[in-house]
C-alpha cells in the first residue's frame, strides 16, 4: 500500500475496497508505520541470507511522507539492483484516510497478536469495518 505517486490514488484504492465490501465487512492494512520507521531508521544496512549478500540504502523524503529504498543483491559474483519507493503513513494518517472513505470502528494494532500501537509496535495494522 502506498506505491502510487499521487496520494489520491491511495484514497481510490481504499474507497474501492470500501465499495467492494458487504455491510459489516472488514478491511485490514498491514504496513510499517511512520512512527516505527522513525525509531529504527538506518540509512544503510547489509545482511547475508544464505549465499546472498544484501545491501540496502534508504532515504526518507517529502517531509517524512516518502521512502526510497535501493537494494543491491550479490550472489555468485553477480550483482542485481532494484529500487522501490512508497508513501509512509502514521497511524493517525492511515486512520483518517480510512474514515474519509467511509470506514468506521477503525482499530489500530502494533502486530497480529493485537498489542497496542505504541513505542513497542513492530507493525501498523489497521482493521476497519464497513
Amino acid at each position: 500500500f502506498g506505491y502510487f505517486d499521487d496520494p489520491e490514488d491511495d484514497k481510490k484504492v481504499v474507497f474501492n475496497m470500501y465499495q467492494s465490501l458487504k455491510k459489516g465487512g472488514c478491511f485490514l492494512i498491514d504496513v510499517t508505520g511512520k512512527e516505527r520507521l522513525a525509531a529504527v531508521f538506518r540509512e544503510r544496512d547489509w545482511r547475508r541470507e544464505g549465499d546472498t549478500v544484501i545491501l540496502e540504502e534508504r532515504k526518507v523524503t517529502q517531509d517524512w511522507s516518502w521512502m526510497e529504498a535501493h537494494w543491491t543483491l550479490i550472489k555468485d559474483g553477480k550483482i542485481r539492483e532494484n529500487t522501490l519507493t512508497h508513501r509512509i503513513y502514521s497511524a493517525v494518517e492511515l486512520k483518517s484516510l480510512l474514515k474519509d472513505c467511509g470506514f468506521s470502528d477503525i482499530k489500530v494494532y502494533g502486530d497480529f497478536t493485537g498489542i497496542p500501537y505504541n513505542q513497542n509496535a513492530r507493525r501498523l495494522i489497521t482493521v476497519a469495518l464497513k
